[in-house]
């Protein structure tokens, strides 16, 4: 009866062993994972964040200002660059810095083809007073902004 007691201690510890070992193996490939899927949450979120910079920076617009028929001031806009860019807003800030108009809706947006190469002129409903200068800011989608004087 000795015997057969003896050989019981052994195999408890045997499995005492194992479930550690399988509480350890569990822990660390748990963290393993966890980590992995957030490394590559991360470099996915950095592809994006380079591919719109690498789009924003392909835009090129050609944007002036000028005196419309109806003493209002005009703006227009060619896209010259090589990838398509919609204009979200156009803003008119006078020679105090004032915002005087921002034009959102219904007139934009509009999007500009690269193979386009006409100007499109745009009517800002703001007119003109003799003797007065004019900044007319013109946004993208991908947040480009860019400035045009008048006169």
């Amino acid at each position: 009866m000795s015997s057969l007691r003896h050989s019981r201690k052994g195999v408890s510890g045997l499995i005492a062993a194992i479930l550690l070992f399988a509480m350890l193996f569990t822990t660390g490939a748990a963290y393993f994972v966890f980590t992995a899927d957030t490394y590559f949450g991360l470099q996915d979120a950095a592809r994006s964040a380079l591919e719109r910079d690498i789009e924003r920076n392909s835009e090129n617009l050609d944007v002036n200002t000028l005196k419309l028929a109806d003493n209002d001031l005009g703006v227009s806009i060619t896209n010259i660059g090589s990838v398509p860019v919609q204009v979200i807003e156009i803003m008119v800030i006078n020679s105090n810095g004032s915002l005087v108009k921002d034009i959102q809706d219904p007139t934009l947006p509009i999007t500009f083809n690269p193979d386009e190469l006409t100007s499109t002129t745009i009517d800002t409903n703001y007119t003109i007073v003799t003797g007065s200068h004019y900044s007319a800011k013109v946004i993208t989608n991908r947040g480009t902004m860019i400035s045009a004087i008048y006169p």
